[in-house]
């Protein structure tokens, strides 16, 4: 990109964050009028899912490469992803209301009420929170073993002990959630 510096890059990286992020904020289940392709594989939920998946591309770019950032930006990153986990969870109660206030049309093959359809949104979540997981651990065991490397700071240990605890919240509401719908219960790694 033209104009993309080692001085804009940490710019242009931290608002592809918030723009992830916002999107995930308006992102809302939809019923289709048409039977497409995408309606059949995603359902009603791909607004929903794509941030999700977008948010991990970004997430393990930073992880492969947060050398080449500065190191104020580490903690722009655990707030970012803080966001995406309560976005994440709020999205993911949000969609379960709007799929139990949908009436079932079986036998139409577009059944935006079909359990087949919320699957795999609780695992785009789980998948989601897994790679929040790993970048903690990650940073954790990087900020324990070189303090100078990313500058490890109080606020920043504490700012991702936060993020593990809300992490482990929005787990909890997969499994609440996969227990009342009916749903197999993803396993979320915390490696």
């Amino acid at each position: 990109l033209p104009g993309l510096n080692e001085k804009t890059y940490s710019s242009l990286f931290e608002l592809l964050l918030h723009l992830i992020n916002a999107s995930l904020s308006l992102s809302r289940p939809h019923c289709s009028t048409e039977f497409s392709n995408s309606y059949q594989k995603e359902g009603p939920y791909e607004e929903v899912l794509w941030p999700l998946e977008s948010y991990g591309k970004l997430l393990s770019i930073f992880q492969s490469y947060h050398i080449f950032f500065p190191r104020r930006f580490l903690f722009t990153v655990i707030k970012s992803s803080l966001l995406m986990v309560r976005l994440s969870d709020c999205q993911l109660r949000e969609c379960v209301q709007w799929r139990n206030s949908q009436h079932s049309q079986i036998g139409t093959g577009r059944d935006s009420a079909s359990a087949e359809f919320l699957q795999p949104l609780v695992d785009g979540v789980a998948v989601s929170i897994a790679r929040i997981f790993s970048f903690c651990n990650l940073i954790k065991s990087q900020l324990n073993s070189d303090k100078r490397s990313l500058g490890s700071s109080y606020k920043q240990t504490k700012a991702i002990a936060g993020l593990l605890y809300c992490c482990e919240g929005t787990q909890e509401t997969l499994h609440s959630i996969c227990q009342s719908q009916n749903l197999i219960s993803p396993s979320v790694s915390k490696s």
